[in-house]
């Protein structure tokens, strides 16, 4: 296989790799633990049981915050008929928790 990665070295001892494919690309981020740190990941407080989606989410929230978007814009995003089934046999009310 032709590797076409791309490594960059960024501050505070962040690396990024991008890796290209032929059809998509992977992504690789290095880093070490940084104050106040939390998203997908965890939070890198060493307690492994608070690093779920329902924790994450009663942290952080799903949306990231306003000035903290990299993108001049946000990107709005059309639901499959496959995902709207499933997002509708959540129960409203966790549903309605989770959408904040």
């Amino acid at each position: 296989w032709d590797k076409k990665v791309v490594r960059m070295d960024l501050p505070l001892g962040v690396t990024m790799e991008v890796f290209r494919w032929t059809n998509y690309l992977d992504f690789r981020l290095t880093m070490t633990a940084q104050p106040g740190q939390d998203g997908c990941c965890g939070n890198f407080d060493g307690d492994a049981t608070n690093d779920g989606t329902w924790h994450m989410m009663q942290r952080i929230g799903a949306r990231v915050g306003p000035g903290e978007n990299m993108f001049n814009h946000r990107t709005h995003v059309d639901w499959t008929s496959h995902e709207e089934a499933l997002l509708n046999m959540c129960p409203k009310d966790r549903r309605a928790a989770a959408e904040g």
